[in-house]
């Protein structure tokens, strides 16, 4: 069939290349007919997949072969045998110039992909190293991260899911620089010691700067104690100055902070941790935000609540309704409560009252490390 359609230039020489091309596509298309009958002959299951992968995957290298199959025939017709030894000896160099090419581009990903392992295995290195310095707050960095990246999803405008649940392990890494005397202090923070609290999102910041270049990671470490009126740390930033990542990450820190068992408080249930959320709508946090995060929580199953890093209790049919669920981590409770008993002992202060009272509005330490001015719905891991 192909070589009728070249006949047919014997009448029209001047577009000799025209019907060469298209003997060339002749020869292609009942090439892949044939090869197709074949297939679905000895197989009809996924024989479709099958000719997506292996054919329409490959029909630009076989068009040029079978258009410099036409070329070398034509050389050999009009000038004999020796005529197509140089095309053919430039055929094959050019193939191992590009075998070449191929070999170093694998090469060169292998190199980017071990990159990118080394990459992440530091950044995850990283956030651990802030979660060991704290065991009350152990876990911290990972469960922000899983909820960032359910925030994110719901908000919508993040392709690369990656980089936002980084964004989220690495907002606290500054806190690495924090004295172990602040950051491990069970009472209330003096004013020069809350000073340097609020450091660690530029330090983490400047920590990142040259290692990290997501202009994503880096918003979210430095912004995400900003407050939506201006009254955060460290820019005073407000509304849409605000990076959305930072914001996002604000109201997942904020939720993990409220839920999660402290030393000088027990975790509050969701309820009431998402009534906060919903107070500091439009003030603390971005209040578009909050609502898709709302969202996902009315919808959210206690599985995927699970997975996420919230309890380590399987769920059955005889738990509390998920509303009235404090998520904290039960194999804490005993820890927290011998490590705040150890502590009242050394100051001599061990029997003066319960260490946790859930019913009392004071935390045993008579502290609440919520930003003023904004009423409890300001609720930070502070």
């Amino acid at each position: 069939m192909a070589n009728d359609v070249w006949n047919l230039s014997a009448g029209n020489p001047s577009y000799r290349a025209v019907f060469a091309i298209a003997a060339a596509c002749v020869y292609l298309v009942v090439h892949y007919i044939i090869f197709f009958v074949v297939i679905y002959s000895l197989n009809k299951d996924g024989v479709v997949e099958r000719f997506k992968k292996h054919i329409l995957n490959i029909w630009a290298p076989e068009l040029s072969l079978s258009f410099l199959g036409v070329v070398w025939a034509l050389l050999y017709a009009k000038y004999g045998i020796w005529s197509t030894v140089v095309p053919f000896a430039l055929f094959f160099f050019i193939r191992a110039m590009l075998n070449r090419q191929i070999k170093d581009a694998k090469t060169i990903e292998n190199y980017a992909h071990r990159l990118e392992e080394q990459y992440e295995a530091t950044i995850r290195t990283m956030a651990m190293a802030v979660d060991k310095r704290d065991p009350f707050t152990a876990g911290h960095s990972r469960r922000v991260a899983g909820l960032t990246k359910v925030i994110a999803a719901e908000v919508g405008g993040f392709p690369d899911e990656k980089e936002v649940y980084f964004s989220g392990l690495l907002h606290d890494v500054g806190k690495i620089s924090v004295p172990d005397s602040v950051l491990l202090k069970p009472g209330k923070l003096e004013d020069d010691e809350w000073a340097q609290m609020k450091m660690h999102p530029e330090i983490g910041h400047q920590m990142l700067l040259d290692a990290v270049a997501s202009d994503t990671i880096l918003h979210a470490v430095r912004s995400h104690h900003e407050w939506m009126i201006g009254r955060g740390y460290p820019d005073g930033l407000q509304g849409e100055q605000i990076p959305l990542i930072a914001r996002i990450v604000s109201v997942a820190d904020a939720f993990d902070a409220m839920v999660s068992n402290r030393i000088y408080r027990k975790g509050m249930p969701i309820a009431e941790a998402k009534r906060r959320l919903l107070e500091g709508g439009g003030t603390q946090f971005d209040r578009g935000v909050v609502d898709s995060f709302v969202a996902v929580l009315d919808r959210i199953s206690k599985e995927e609540l699970l997975e996420l890093g919230y309890g380590d209790q399987p769920p059955n049919s005889d738990v509390e309704p998920l509303e009235e669920i404090s998520l904290t981590n039960p194999r804490l409770d005993e820890r927290l409560r011998h490590m705040e008993e150890m502590r009242l002992m050394s100051e001599g202060r061990l029997g003066e009252g319960p260490v946790f009272d859930q019913d009392s509005s004071e935390n045993p330490t008579g502290v609440r490390r919520f930003l003023s001015g904004q009423g409890e719905a300001a609720a930070t891991d502070e």
